[in-house]
């Protein structure tokens, strides 16, 4: 393992069991995971079914401890803090991850807990000093005309870590499509600067697609790596969406 690289996941537990297994060098890196101990499925506006809530078990708890022995896994109560907006609960779930990170670290990546992603192609790369890399784009239609996407980051230990501490607007009453507004505030008005990054390639997994993936994982396929299966993932979808 490379103590000096560290994944923060976060948010709530949803399908990461069926996420884990997609996830590639994860025992190369330090992981902090920062979740709820009540979490929903995950459903999106517009689906069949609504949305349905569990409890993290200590089943839960000890299946990833015991596949990741890296893992610092931070189960938050969710009662105090179930008035507070989703914007509040993604920031809060960031900076809970800063106060157990006790060493330097020369990269750290923030990923959503319910995304498959390649994201251990950025332990390769040289990333650049004082630089944020974000999945963004121009958009004339939003605010600042710049579009953030709050899934996932990366870039040097320090950077990630000034950006995450720059965040410090109220956020209690805001509505989630506001976390974009508030990542294009804080890069701005701190001056972080930022470049554009097309490397990462992710996908959410929502409840009705942990069959799909589980499947995969069956078969040893990881979906990243396999653009075909794009189309049987975008039928089952079209079942679910209206």
């Amino acid at each position: 393992m490379n103590n000096k690289n560290l994944l923060i996941l976060y948010g709530e537990y949803r399908t990461f069991e069926t996420v884990l297994p997609q996830l590639k060098k994860l025992d190369e890196v330090a992981i902090i995971f920062s979740t709820w101990d009540k979490s929903t499925n995950g459903a999106a506006p517009g689906e069949v079914n609504a949305y349905k809530e569990f409890n993290l078990k200590e089943t839960n708890i000890d299946l990833i401890q015991k596949k990741l022995p890296n893992l610092k896994l931070l189960v938050n109560k969710s009662n105090p803090h179930e008035s507070k907006s989703v914007v509040w609960k993604i920031v809060y779930h960031w900076k809970t991850a800063l106060k157990h990170i006790k060493n330097g670290y020369d990269k750290v990546f923030v990923h959503r807990c319910d995304m498959v992603s390649n994201w251990e192609t950025v332990l390769d790369l040289d990333l650049e000093d004082n630089i944020l890399y974000l999945d963004c784009h121009d958009d004339e239609n939003w605010e600042g005309k710049l579009w953030i996407n709050d899934m996932f980051f990366y870039g040097k230990g320090n950077v990630v870590i000034n950006f995450i501490e720059s965040i410090t607007e109220p956020l209690e009453n805001l509505e989630p499509p506001k976390i974009h507004k508030v990542l294009l505030d804080t890069i701005f008005n701190n001056k972080i600067k930022y470049k554009k990054t097309t490397l990462i390639k992710f996908r959410l997994v929502r409840w009705y697609l942990e069959d799909f993936f589980k499947e995969l994982t069956k078969s040893n396929i990881n979906y990243i790596d396999s653009p075909d299966e794009y189309k049987k993932l975008i039928q089952i979808e079209k079942k679910y969406l209206k």
